[in-house]
């Protein structure tokens, strides 16, 4: 399909199959650039982090078998892109544009061309999105609670059973960033209470 759009551009040689690739790679580097900037947020923590998600995106570009099968015509680097093309919209919906027909229809077409390139990209375009919706959805609790949490402030997040308190009496998914996780935190992920 890309290769059919692109002919006119790069004809349909090997160098040419293989500009297409280079073609994905770059986008795949723009859109997962653009992925980590939106999850960063606004503010002086995005700022900071400009060099770390352009430095992110472009490891994951370049991944060892991603970057092996762009010197090759095979279908890794597409199928990742439009993966991350479909998971895109997902990161920047809110309320008001979940509501719109246009944006269930761009992800259902996102999807069905994802599809058409792996059978197993379902996983990535219909039950991630679905159980992180699923996670969003019962982490309804309050920030204060949640910062508290993962500060390890007495009584909220300083051991591992006020960790387990606090997440089933004040409904919030104990999900502390990255750089603040560890090994006992896998345990204190549990499901929230009603």
């Amino acid at each position: 399909m890309i290769t059919y759009a692109l002919k006119p551009i790069f004809g349909c040689d090997v160098g040419g199959t293989r500009a297409t690739n280079v073609v994905c790679m770059i986008a795949l580097a723009w859109i997962v650039e653009k992925i980590f900037t939106q999850r960063m947020g606004g503010g002086q923590e995005a700022r900071r982090g400009a060099f770390l998600s352009s430095h992110s995106a472009l490891n994951i570009a370049l991944l060892p078998p991603l970057f092996f099968f762009s010197a090759l015509y095979y279908t890794d680097v597409a199928s990742t892109l439009s993966v991350m093309l479909c998971f895109y919209p997902l990161i920047c919906s809110d309320e008001s544009n979940v509501k719109q027909i246009w944006w269930h229809l761009r992800l259902f077409v996102l999807g069905l061309v994802s599809l058409s390139f792996r059978q197993t990209n379902i996983f990535w375009v219909a039950v991630f999105p679905a159980a992180a919706v699923v996670l969003r959805e019962l982490d309804q609790g309050h920030e204060l609670v949640k910062e508290s949490m993962y500060n390890k402030s007495k009584g909220f997040g300083d051991t591992l059973a006020s960790v387990f308190k606090t997440t089933w009496r004040m409904e919030v998914l104990y999900d502390p960033p990255v750089r603040d996780a560890s090994m006992e935190g896998m345990l204190g992920a549990c499901p929230v209470g009603s």
